[in-house]
């Protein structure tokens, strides 16, 4: 089922209580024990220099934590919920610099950011669950850009979608790429809005039937917070609209 509970007990984790009760009353993961669900002492994953740390997990508590070294490589570490371990560290991209991670409820990932010289692109990096590995990471952008990146599940295991904004000529563009799962290749950069005014923060997050992207643009000093919905059975964005009212720049 969506939420991976085993179908032939009424209390997955066995802590007492039904799936039903931890879903709809608790709020509360029916695949971990209430009995569990604590804080555990700190871990240590690193010693080297690093910043820029971003952790995501599944529905099963597994856990993939990557971060950036001063060197321009991306480490990454994973935990096992099973056995409570975490691996050994592991190196999956050199000459790379990430922004951003996520999990799909099957414990895919994928993991997004930049080259750290020459254009700049924004690479993709998928964690497979099945293969149990990090895959080669790919650039799906031709200009550079500092992406973050959502997934979902409802067409498929590891359905990707990376957006980033980039400028050319004086035009910024919101862009976004779609990871197809089933034919296992990237659509290719899309542009979602494109505007010679100001494109500013912007953000995104999915659900089991939705993928939603929000931003900023300003335009002679004046803000307005834009947002579009995608949907993973037409594999459509939305037509973008303006959600706010106005706001002006200069103040928080």
């Amino acid at each position: 089922d969506w939420y991976c509970t085993d179908p032939n007990r009424f209390d997955t984790d066995g802590d007492g209580r039904s799936d039903g009760e931890e879903l709809l009353a608790y709020y509360t993961n029916p695949l971990v024990s209430d009995n569990k669900q604590l804080w555990e002492p700190p871990v240590q994953l690193t010693s080297a220099l690093s910043d820029e740390t971003r952790v995501a997990t599944d529905s099963r508590g597994n856990t993939i934590a990557v971060w950036n070294t001063d060197n321009n490589e991306v480490w990454s570490r994973r935990y096992d919920a099973n056995t409570g371990q975490w691996s050994a560290s592991e190196r999956i991209q050199t000459g790379a610099v990430a922004s951003d991670i996520a999990m799909d409820m099957y414990g895919n990932a994928t993991v997004v950011g930049k080259e750290s010289g020459g254009t700049q692109r924004v690479l993709a990096q998928r964690y497979s669950v099945t293969d149990k590995r990090w895959l080669s990471a790919q650039p799906v952008s031709d200009q550079q850009g500092d992406p973050v990146v959502a997934m979902y599940s409802l067409v498929g295991q590891g359905e990707t979608i990376v957006a980033w904004i980039q400028s050319v000529a004086g035009v910024q563009s919101l862009m976004t790429n779609r990871y197809d799962v089933r034919a296992g290749v990237w659509s290719g950069p899309t542009p979602l809005q494109s505007t010679s005014a100001s494109i500013g923060n912007f953000s995104m997050a999915s659900s089991l039937y939705r993928v939603a992207l929000a931003w900023d643009k300003t335009e002679n000093g004046v803000g307005h917070v834009w947002a579009s919905l995608y949907d993973p059975v037409a594999k459509t964005w939305s037509a973008a609209q303006n959600i706010d009212a106005a706001v002006t720049t200069g103040s928080n």
